[in-house]
């Protein structure tokens, strides 16, 4: 992920994309040692794409079990 919108100290080790409506993305945050080293996933579920304009979409926390 080219972009990260997360705090500075945290990264996006991994991050799959399905951007289409109706599509989905797995994004996980990771927290630096410092404060615990631990992955944080989230789930955006696409509701509407207008091309160039916006996009609409459902952020929730996630707990990682078989890769969905």
């Amino acid at each position: 992920m080219r972009w990260w919108g997360g705090p500075d100290c945290f990264s996006c080790p991994s991050v799959i994309i399905d951007f289409r409506e109706g599509g989905k993305s797995i994004v996980c945050m990771r927290a630096p040692k410092e404060f615990g080293g631990q992955d944080m996933y989230s789930t955006w579920a696409y509701t509407k794409i207008v091309p160039l304009s916006r996009f609409e979409y459902i952020h929730n926390l996630s707990v990682l079990k078989n890769n969905n």
